[in-house]
């Protein structure tokens, strides 16, 4: 007994119809080949694709990082020219015991007020101030202009986190985000800082520093910066400092979604400054890190997984509509083409089954095509002429053949009966009935 797949082959070969077994074998012969092809191809492309988005979103984040190391750099830049200025070095650059000797010229004090007003553009630093120890220095306030107070006692800001880094450490500088900052100094001077120790010379204490140099910035300017870096919907970039505080975001509420503490970095992300897939609760994203020059900063770069292959879905989506026309058209010629082949031998086959119910009977078509099922549709057409001429000459000749039989019986009949009335007669007139 054949098994399923021989009767298949049996069926498609020698049971179905010709014209749905030409539009099989064009499907199976040529689309069927070319889906897989495609499939291939897609995949290959869709790789392509998605690598160049990630590579195109990486080197975004490489720029974005140079352009926030610009903005730091040009900060470090105007603190150096404040703390570098010969007042502030005659002023606080001094052993412990030789501060709040020195007398302060007005012009000295107009040129450093000049200079720190030079320096405040309002769009990055917002404001500056030097909290001087004034456990040693007398009332330096008394300096400070009308709208431009930049003197400050440093016990104004000893309850602040900054402050308490310093009393800690040796650091010279701090970048410090909102969360170091007092109430009063992100209300009234700017929501991040720049700040620079200047300490007492010949002096070893960690917690003794004669003054700060604090420049506020701004941290919108930062916040644009990140924002210009997220490029999709959903992408997130964000600041964080080595405490894992973060310092700006082109979204808090992303930047809380996606923050890795600094500890887990390496095991969940991979080296830095590449893209790696890391699994979120509500879904999968590209995380990368870019570490900030001269700062304990580095930048967080996360693209959500769904998004970034925005790209790739509208390639498949392009690559589906051509290979569905091509499909179309490709079947539409198919149709065609089987009905052309399947149809003409169809009638001709049904032309031919007439014999079993009367006479042959030529094709009634217009075009039978020059093709080899033409030739057969003209040749069949020129057989069955010929053939009813062939039964017309027989069915002719089969009439003349009775009629010369019945002439020749007639020619015999004749003579016969003549013969018979004559005799007749003769017996007639023997008896005497004349």
């Amino acid at each position: 007994m054949k098994n399923p797949f021989s009767k298949l082959i049996h069926h498609y070969t020698y049971d179905m119809r010709l014209k749905t077994k030409l539009v099989i074998s064009h499907i199976i012969l040529v689309l069927l080949p070319t889906a897989v092809l495609s499939g291939f191809l897609y995949l290959r492309i869709y790789g392509i694709v998605m690598d160049d988005s990630i590579r195109s979103e990486q080197a975004l984040s490489a720029q974005t990082v140079t352009s926030i190391e610009n903005l730091i750099s040009h900060v470090g830049h105007a603190s150096d020219t404040i703390t570098s200025a010969m007042l502030i070095q005659d002023l606080f650059q001094v052993p412990r015991a030789e501060a709040n000797t020195m007398d302060i010229s007005t012009s000295r004090m107009n040129s450093l007020f000049h200079l720190v007003q030079s320096i405040t553009d309002h769009s990055m630093i917002t404001d500056v101030k030097i909290y001087y120890d004034d456990s040693v220095y007398g009332d330096l306030m008394q300096y400070n202009k009308i709208g431009n107070a930049l003197f400050n006692p440093v016990s104004s800001v000893s309850s602040s986190y900054w402050y308490g880094i310093y009393s800690t450490s040796n650091q010279v500088r701090l970048l410090c985000p909102e969360l170091y900052l007092t109430p009063d100094e992100t209300e009234k001077n700017g929501k991040l800082a720049y700040i620079t120790r200047i300490p007492y010379i010949r002096d070893s204490g960690i917690e003794n520093a004669s003054a700060y140099v604090a420049l506020y910035l701004s941290r919108p300017a930062f916040d644009m910066v990140l924002r210009n870096d997220a490029t999709v919907t959903d992408e997130a970039a964000f600041l964080v400092n080595e405490r894992d505080v973060i310092v700006s975001a082109s979204d808090m509420g992303l930047a809380g979604k996606y923050f890795i503490p600094r500890p887990d970095l390496r095991q969940r992300v991979g080296k830095e400054k590449t893209f790696s897939l890391v699994s979120y609760l509500d879904g999968s994203a590209y995380v990368a890190y870019f570490p900030i020059a001269d700062t304990d900063w580095y930048m967080m770069s996360i693209i959500p997984a769904l998004h970034i292959g925005d790209a790739g879905r509208a390639l498949m989506m392009h690559f589906a509509l051509i290979y569905l026309l091509f499909t179309a058209l490709a079947l539409y010629t198919a149709f065609r083409l089987s009905g052309s082949i399947a149809d003409r031998i169809i009638g001709v086959a049904l032309q031919m089954e007439t014999v079993r119910t009367g006479p042959p009977q030529p094709m009634d078509v217009a075009d039978t095509g020059c093709d080899e099922i033409g030739v057969l549709s003209d040749t069949y057409n020129y057989m069955t002429e010929e053939i009813i001429t062939l039964m017309d000459s027989q069915k002719k000749a089969s009439d003349e053949l009775r009629m010369a039989e019945f002439r020749a019986l007639q020619a015999q009949i004749n003579p016969h009966f003549l013969y018979n009335t004559l005799d007749m007669i003769n017996w007639l007139s023997q008896t005497g009935q004349s």
